[in-house]
């Protein structure tokens, strides 16, 4: 998933309005099976010319670290756009 939305912010979507379908989608996955228990996205880096980095965080559902037992998948891609470089972890 880190990797489908980094193509996507390379060809210069929109981050924002690249996320909200994929938010829903999470959300109803998680609502209508019992595989997913919850999702973190999160973008880090410099998306326009200001002088600070943002984080933002998208997250749904229940995502518990705490326990050993949970089976956690995760995936990070590092894109670098004409301003900085930003990485995305799922």
């Amino acid at each position: 998933m880190s990797k489908f939305i980094a193509f996507k912010l390379e060809r210069r979507y929109d981050f924002m309005a690249l996320l909200r379908p994929i938010k829903r989608e999470l959300k109803r996955v998680v609502r209508c099976t019992t595989y997913l228990r919850g999702f973190k996205i999160q973008f880090s880096g410099r998306k326009t010319r200001r002088d600070r980095s943002r984080r933002v965080f998208v997250q749904g559902g229940a995502l518990s670290l705490a326990r050993r037992a949970r089976y956690v998948e995760y995936s990070c891609s590092e894109i670098i756009l004409h301003n900085s470089i930003n990485s995305i972890r799922v």
